[in-house]
């Protein structure tokens, strides 16, 4: 079983890594930055990831869809959440095998990661 704490986030935005690297270590996620769909699939192949946050609108070729379809065309065993804030391309990442979708709003995402995947020991609240 794949380490549920272990979160890849794949997203091109120097701001959004930093924001959420910041926000889901404070809650005891090991947080592990890709910039590019490439640069996702070396960390995967490293790391015990159990969860993928991913973007639909990266810089490249590859978008977050055609990640997506490849970890499930290859039946890796791990969540995969968009994060994008377009309905649309949120919509097209579901139809690549998405397990959800989630607002790209910080704090809900760890709302949403603290909720599944933090059952036993819980997670430390958020300090203030």
């Amino acid at each position: 079983m794949k380490n549920r704490k272990n979160i890849l986030v794949v997203d091109d935005s120097k701001i959004e890594q930093k924001m959420l690297k910041n926000l889901l270590e404070k809650d005891g996620f090991s947080v592990f930055i890709a910039p590019t769909v490439s640069d996702g699939f070396m960390i995967m192949g490293k790391e015990d990831i159990g969860v993928v946050l991913v973007d639909f609108y990266l810089a490249g070729i590859n978008t977050g869809a055609a990640m997506v379809q490849k970890l499930r065309r290859y039946k890796v065993d791990v969540k995969i959440y968009s994060i994008s804030s377009s309905d649309d391309s949120s919509i097209e990442l579901l139809n690549a095998g998405c397990d959800g979708i989630i607002s790209k709003e910080p704090k809900e995402i760890r709302n949403f990661l603290i909720e599944n995947f933090c059952k036993t020991p819980p997670c430390p609240p958020e300090s203030e």
